[in-house]
């Protein structure tokens, strides 16, 4: 059963982690490498806390019920700013955010820590060995946070009961 759901976990952490911190490939140019330093150093700084958590989560639900095209969208070579900026550039994905107590940036940033977090946590329940690579992404307080709140992230994203 902690295998099933962990392994159902990560790949609804994923999703959100997509959704919310990438926008649909763009014919632009890859980021520098200190442009993805400079990313993952705002997400690996970025604290959760179970108010942001409910937000995001909140958010992500409405964004996908919004017509297609009219959400966030997912990729995966867009920057933060890029992809703070598409939300930004879309007035129905502002209003859930804003409604939700978010700003474009926040749900990128957090949305990509709880997935990072989360796909961590989930690993480690389900007994899985986790790549170092994978587990420097999230940092300490948001891992702790993942692992400490891992029935109701379960519970939340996966309707089960979190075990």
């Amino acid at each position: 059963m902690i295998h099933d759901v962990s392994t159902r976990l990560l790949t609804c952490v994923c999703v959100l982690s997509l959704s919310a911190g990438a926008a649909a490939q763009t014919k632009s140019t890859q980021p520098s490498a200190a442009t993805k330093a400079a990313d993952q150093k705002e997400i690996y700084g970025y604290v959760l806390t179970l108010d942001t958590f409910h937000k995001i989560i909140s958010a992500e639900k409405e964004l996908s019920a919004l017509p297609q095209g009219a959400d966030s969208g997912a990729g995966g070579d867009e920057t933060l700013d890029q992809s703070t900026q598409k939300i930004t550039k879309n007035a129905q994905a502002v209003a859930v955010l804003r409604k939700n107590g978010l700003t474009p940036r926040e749900f990128v940033v957090g949305g990509i820590a709880l997935g990072w977090a989360g796909s961590v946590a989930a690993q480690k329940k389900a007994g899985q060995k986790v790549p170092p690579e994978m587990a420097a992404l999230a940092s300490p307080a948001n891992l702790a946070f993942a692992e400490q709140h891992y029935g109701e992230i379960a519970k939340v994203m996966l309707g089960g009961d979190g075990k």
